[in-house]
């Protein structure tokens, strides 16, 4: 298997021992509270996200669970007819490819207004950025949690009697300030100070308030 190596972004292939009649699962659930099914390793295939339980000398895998992968990309349609959704994702740096995928039945859809509520399929529209959880299979969405818009921004301060945020922002080749509602759950962070770089996520239930404000490193930027 690949193993991601501790404190870097890189992987490595490790060779492990099966143990005698090792339990396979493979973590299809919507819900949390809702069984793992067992498996077999024919349902593995190369680029399987794995979870492996080893013994203490970390030779041998007591218990494998294969688990989906989480996708970034852009919503483009449903085909309710033939229960398919497509996703456009990225390629060569830019959001140009369209994958399709089954739908699971009892699919949740996650809108983050500070806090996830539960949206449905109808709440999303072309172009919406997300993050969808996929089968162990690769092959149908479980679950999707959309975000939010984001925006790049220089903090000036917060209006806690309004309920507002002041911040700069380049539009047209300008500077100019902007005034934002907040949402019911918004966070702001205590790091933010006046002309610092902020990045403000906006609510994906109400689109013109920010749910949180996180400060920026000059070095992020």
């Amino acid at each position: 298997v690949a193993v991601l190596k501790e404190g870097v972004k890189q992987t490595e292939d490790q060779s492990f021992d099966l143990a005698k009649d090792v339990p396979i699962f493979l973590d299809n659930r919507i819900a949390e509270d809702e069984p793992i099914q067992p498996g077999n390793l024919g349902n593995l295939t190369d680029g399987t996200f794995v979870n492996l339980r080893l013994d203490d000398d970390k030779k041998t895998v007591l218990k494998l669970t294969g688990v989906g992968p989480d996708l970034g990309g852009l919503f483009k349609t449903v085909d309710a007819n033939k229960n398919t959704i497509t996703l456009t994702l990225k390629e060569n740096g830019q959001f140009s490819l369209n994958n399709t995928y089954a739908i699971a039945k009892g699919v949740r859809v996650w809108l983050n207004d500070g806090q996830d509520v539960e949206g449905k399929l109808a709440d999303l529209t072309e172009g919406t950025l997300l993050v969808a959880r996929l089968s162990v299979e690769r092959d149908a969405v479980l679950s999707i949690r959309v975000p939010g818009p984001t925006l790049d921004a220089l903090w000036q301060e917060a209006d806690s009697a309004k309920n507002t945020i002041t911040v700069t922002v380049k539009e047209g080749g300008k500077l100019m300030d902007k005034t934002f509602p907040l949402g019911k759950h918004s966070k702001i962070d205590p790091a933010a100070v006046p002309g610092g770089h902020v990045l403000l996520q906006f609510s994906a239930v109400d689109k013109s308030k920010v749910v949180s404000v996180e400060a920026v490193r000059n070095d992020d930027l």
